[in-house]
């Protein structure tokens, strides 16, 4: 489940109210379109092989639609692996 997803989900269990919905949404939003850059950058930069990006990204990006975007700017095995792992 993507963090946005979860939020929504656990928001009316707990109670929460909607200026700490809104505040936990927007940071879970922000930090995905981060790492959609960010990611392929460092990972190039640390010389990591498409697997093992693709392996990172599907497990340190929440959301899907960033993990497959920053997986498909790394290369096609990348994108495989992610997208397989997610």
């Amino acid at each position: 489940i993507c963090g946005g997803s979860a939020i929504a989900a656990v928001a009316p269990a707990i109670n929460a109210d909607d200026e700490k919905i809104g505040i936990a949404l927007a940071t879970v939003f922000v930090l995905n379109s981060v790492a959609l850059f960010v990611f392929p950058i460092i990972g190039h930069a640390l010389s990591l092989d498409q697997h093992t990006f693709g392996t990172w990204a599907a497990i340190a990006i929440h959301d899907t639609s960033s993990v497959v975007g920053a997986a498909s700017a790394y290369g096609e095995e990348a994108l495989t692996t992610a997208t397989t792992l997610k």
